[in-house]
């Protein structure tokens, strides 16, 4: 019985008749759990908080942007930083951390530092990139790592150019279809300490009325009730439909939400689209 009990999710177990010495023992140390749990979830609350004031930035450049994003809990290991560098080119960084919560999302924080302190400075963005290739090498644990995708976009030459690192691929989406798309071409970041990042990366012109979409890997693996990954192909079909002309964002949260029906998400959800 105390075995079955246990295994329906109990968390313990009195015989009657009931001892009130066993009783009164067994409730004193439930309270002291419950102080404890109490105590840490207040701890982790302080620290998320700290994060997520940390995650915030004055430099953050919204201009041409739309964000989404759908962290599985108050923090995200997804990140998104945007920037101008003084000649005008625009830098933008979206990123996932290996995993996800209070651990992943610790770990923003120092990449984004980095990104808009080099950015202010006009440091390419290959050199900045092999700067924080380094960086995570030298500071993370070694189970920490980062895929992210890098965009250079200069309006004003109409040029734009993608360094994709371990990322799912940057659609490049012209006339409301999937004009291109850029897959990853480099390694995980965090990995190789001496990582070598080409000066000379994907590059397509930028014209007007072009969009880019960049996305995290949690949108395309949600699964369905069956088990079915949502996919790439699905997401750029979702895009193609539900953002041309002038859709939400959020209409693409949607169709997710709509495709996995009762099961639980299972990663962050980042999409970011240029204008």
């Amino acid at each position: 019985e105390l075995a079955y009990c246990l295994a329906c999710g109990g968390d313990d177990f009195l015989n009657k008749p009931l001892n009130p010495i066993l009783l009164n023992a067994r409730i004193k140390i439930w309270l002291q759990r419950a102080d404890l749990a109490n105590r840490l979830a207040n701890d982790r609350a302080d620290v998320e908080n700290v994060i997520l004031r940390m995650r915030q930035d004055s430099h953050f450049d919204r201009a041409g942007l739309r964000v989404l994003m759908t962290p599985l809990g108050k923090t995200t290991g997804d990140i998104v930083l945007s920037a101008r560098r003084t000649d005008g080119k625009h830098y933008l960084m979206v990123g996932d951390f290996a995993g996800h919560g209070l651990a992943a999302a610790i770990c923003g924080p120092l990449v984004a530092d980095l990104f808009y302190r080099l950015s202010q400075k006009d440091v390419p963005m290959h050199e900045m990139i092999g700067q924080m290739n380094a960086l995570i090498c030298e500071r993370l644990p070694i189970n920490m790592f980062l895929s992210a995708a890098f965009v250079e976009l200069d309006r004003s030459r109409g040029d734009m150019h993608v360094w994709n690192a371990a990322f799912p691929p940057v659609l490049l989406i012209r006339d409301g279809c999937v004009a291109d798309r850029c897959p990853a071409h480099l390694p995980l970041l965090g990995i190789q300490p001496d990582l070598e990042v080409p000066q000379e990366a994907w590059g397509r012109k930028w014209l007007e009325g072009d969009r880019g979409y960049l996305y995290s890997d949690g949108s395309v693996e949600t699964r369905s009730e069956s088990g079915e990954f949502f996919g790439a192909e699905r997401l750029e079909t979702c895009i193609q439909q539900e953002l041309f002309p002038g859709g939400e964002l959020e209409s693409l949260l949607d169709r997710l939400s709509r495709f996995k029906g009762t099961r639980e998400w299972n990663d962050d959800i980042t999409i970011v689209e240029i204008t």
